[in-house]
């Protein structure tokens, strides 16, 4: 008897969960408890529960030892999870550094656009204006190539 008031308690702290399916397998679950099904029966029913947590809840009922094998259970879902979190991390970690890549490529790429477009000016044969020293103040300050070699000669 303790057993089943200690699985109803199980079953109201699990009636707690934030994942909604899981939550309304749980509550089904802890209805069939309270009318009498074995709680792997119950757990079973649902679908949302491993093969493994199924069986080991069903050795912890067999066994009088449900404690145990409920604790047993959730090493081993935390394990699975752990495992799971990991692979996606290691899928994911190569992925950010290509879409971390591909952004330093596209600023490069914009940067050196923008000095291919500042030096073509330069080279493409137009005069450039040029400073030349010592013109008194009445006189304009830029003249262009054309016109320091038209003064020089």
């Amino acid at each position: 008897m303790a057993s089943a008031c200690r699985c109803w308690r199980l079953c109201d702290f699990l009636a707690g969960v934030g994942n909604l399916p899981l939550r309304e397998a749980v509550e089904q679950a802890a209805v069939r408890v309270k009318e009498g099904a074995s709680l792997h029966k119950a757990v079973s029913a649902s679908g949302y529960f491993p093969p493994m947590t199924v069986q080991l809840i069903a050795s912890g009922e067999a066994s009088g030892r449900l404690e145990n094998m409920l604790e047993r259970a959730a090493v081993q879902q935390e394990r699975e999870t752990e495992t799971l979190i990991a692979a996606l991390l290691g899928i994911f970690e190569p992925m950010l550094i290509l879409v971390m890549g591909g952004v330093v490529l596209v600023i490069d790429w914009h940067s050196a656009a923008d000095l291919r477009s500042q030096s073509t000016g330069a080279l493409s044969g137009r005069p450039q204006p040029v400073v030349i020293q010592g013109i008194g103040a009445g006189e304009a300050a830029d003249k262009t190539d054309a016109d320091r070699d038209q003064a020089q000669q």
